[in-house]
Order: structure tokens, then C-alpha cells, then sequence
């Protein structure tokens, strides 16, 4: 038998043909990428660093007196981790009276639900110790101060066991 060119073709099912699944394919594979990018973001959901920006945002200049007054007076520390125990060692040119108990808080840059807040306690001239459980490895920012200065640093947990705290240095822009 002999088939001529005006035969038809037998037809074939339109599951078997590929470009039904391509078309088929690139939305479906659309929906189900937005929905489980969707269950994600919901079930991982971080909250917000710092909840009143705005108010923070005004702080800033009490915060860079704190942080000028610290360099005037060349204030630093140096903290050091042994097992369960922080000490902190504090230095300064003038004779700084210090306060009783300080508060230290090792915050973690991007979840603010794994930060550490200690309560220092005054052991003698410019020392302070607390008892320190268990620090969750990362980098964190540690921070102290009282009203009059501020100390800023950062501990790489468990590389580095010490860290040093200096005033924030003031970035001045020429133009």
C-alpha cells in the first residue's frame, strides 16, 4: 500500500506530545515555587530587628556624645571567655568611678531573639565578671556603656575566646 502525500498522519494522544508538558510544565512549576516560597517566608519568620527605628533614630546624637566622651577619655576593655565565665577588664586615662554592676549584651546581626544580655558585677579596680551560659557560635556585636560612655565590639564564638570594646570612631566627610 501505497501512501500518498495527501494521506492524513495517524494522530498521536496529546499526552505524548512534549510541548503540551512544556506548557503544561512552566506554570505549574511557577505555582508551586510561589506557594512553597510562600510556606517558607511564613513558617521562618524573623520579626523585625529593632521594633521603634524611628525612636533609635533619634538616639543617635546621645549615642555619639557617649561614644566622644569614651575616646576623650581613651576608655577600653578587653573581655576574656573561660569556660562558663566572662571577665572584662576596663581601662581608662582618667580616674573613672565605676559603677557597681554593668550591663553587657552580646547581640547576634541579623536574629534578635538569640541575644545575650549579662549583668556584670564590679570585682575591683575597672574588673567585672559574669557567669556566661552557653554563647551560640557566630559573630555577635557586644555592646556596653552607662549614660556618660559607650563601648562597641565584635567576638568571632568559639574562635576567638577574648574581645576588645573601643569607642565607635567619628567618620568625618570632607567635601
Amino acid at each position: 500500500m501505497v501512501h500518498s502525500a495527501s494521506s492524513p498522519k495517524p494522530e498521536s494522544r496529546w499526552y505524548r506530545v512534549p510541548i503540551v508538558w512544556m506548557v503544561i510544565g512552566i506554570p505549574l512549576f511557577s505555582v508551586v515555587f510561589t506557594l512553597s516560597i510562600v510556606w517558607i517566608s511564613v513558617k521562618t519568620f524573623d520579626g523585625v530587628v529593632e521594633d521603634d527605628y524611628y525612636r533609635k533614630g533619634l538616639e543617635i546624637n546621645r549615642d555619639l556624645a557617649r561614644d566622644r566622651y569614651a575616646n576623650s577619655i581613651n576608655l577600653q576593655a578587653f573581655g576574656k571567655i573561660i569556660g562558663d565565665k566572662l571577665n572584662v577588664q576596663f581601662e581608662s586615662d582618667v580616674g573613672e568611678v565605676w559603677p557597681d554592676r554593668l550591663q553587657l549584651g552580646f547581640y547576634h546581626p541579623t536574629v534578635a531573639n538569640r541575644d545575650v544580655i549579662l549583668d556584670l558585677r564590679h570585682t575591683s579596680s575597672g574588673q567585672y565578671s559574669a557567669s556566661l551560659s552557653a554563647l551560640g557560635h557566630g559573630k555577635w556585636n557586644v555592646i556596653t556603656g552607662t549614660d556618660a560612655w559607650r563601648l562597641e565590639g565584635t567576638l568571632f564564638h568559639p574562635a576567638a575566646m577574648g574581645f576588645d570594646l573601643r569607642p565607635v570612631q567619628s567618620v568625618h566627610v570632607s567635601q
